[in-house]
């Protein structure tokens, strides 16, 4: 094996492993308000975490969506899901 195709195999094996890795995936988001001060902000949180993939590529994964109002300060949607 050359150097070009131990350092393609190396790549391909670092994606791989990469890929059956766990990971935490997450955003937050604040839209500020254009209406009355006495109005919040309106926020935005959405979470994913994944598990390692398993030998025959099985993962599992938890969702976590939350938006909150910025009239009424409650949440509006939330999604949370295994």
């Amino acid at each position: 094996m050359n150097e070009e195709q131990r350092q393609s195999a190396q790549s391909l094996i670092k994606h791989y492993e990469q890929a059956r890795s766990g990971k935490i995936v997450g955003s937050v988001g604040l839209q500020h308000r254009t209406s009355p001060i006495s109005y919040s902000n309106e926020s935005s949180q959405d979470y994913t975490i994944y598990t390692p993939k398993t030998a025959n590529g099985h993962d599992l994964y938890v969702h976590y969506l939350e938006t909150r109002s910025l009239m009424t300060k409650k949440v509006l949607f939330r999604v949370e899901s295994v």
